[in-house]
């Protein structure tokens, strides 16, 4: 199979476009949490909130991990190795990006 520029960059911008998925994904989990906490720390049930946090940390596992991975391991299948490793480093090498905005965000309005 001969690879061109345009399976690369698309690779890439793909990478991206999984990466600010999974930051939206993130951030629409912690909203989530943050409305349901009050409830559920008032209840007088502990167990509940243990096996909230617990399903919703496997549940958002799961999803970022099949956000992140599903897409490169079906290049893979397909034996497009070299996009597959252009698509997941562009993937982690967004989020790093994105990790290193906003610390750099918050260190500022300290």
């Amino acid at each position: 199979m001969i690879f061109h520029a345009n399976t690369y960059q698309k690779a890439f911008w793909t990478g991206c476009f999984h990466a600010f998925m999974v930051l939206f994904y993130s951030l629409f989990i912690t909203f989530i949490w943050l409305s349901v906490l009050p409830f559920v720390s008032q209840s007088d049930i502990p167990a509940l909130m243990l096996f909230l946090g617990l399903f919703i940390l496997l549940l958002s596992t799961g999803v970022i991990a099949y956000i992140i991975f599903f897409a490169p391991m079906k290049l893979i299948v397909h034996h497009q190795f070299k996009a597959a490793t252009v698509l997941i480093t562009s993937t982690f090498g967004w989020l790093f990006v994105c990790l290193c905005i906003m610390l750099i965000t918050i260190f500022t309005t300290i």
